[in-house]
């Protein structure tokens, strides 16, 4: 999360809401990116939840950082020990 220069914080609300954005993200997708998680907090009602999904912006898609980070993984970590 980033933190604005004179902003305290998201509130319990407002991570309370994220936390479900990512849950239905994970249960609604098989192989879910960033830019799902991305495009459902900017649905939401919340200001606070849509300004996460802007600062999202950087880290998904064709944006400088969306190449590395949002694609989706080609680990299996379905065994017991996962070594990375």
């Amino acid at each position: 999360m980033t933190k604005e220069e004179e902003s305290i914080g998201i509130g319990k609300l407002e991570r309370s809401e994220i936390e479900q954005a990512v849950k239905e993200v994970l249960r609604e997708k098989t192989m879910p990116c960033l830019s799902d998680l991305k495009e459902r907090l900017l649905q939401s009602d919340e200001l606070a939840v849509q300004k996460m999904g802007k600062i999202l912006f950087h880290w998904c898609a064709d944006a400088p950082y969306g190449k590395f980070i949002d694609q989706p993984t080609n680990l299996t970590l379905t065994k017991k020990n996962c070594l990375l």
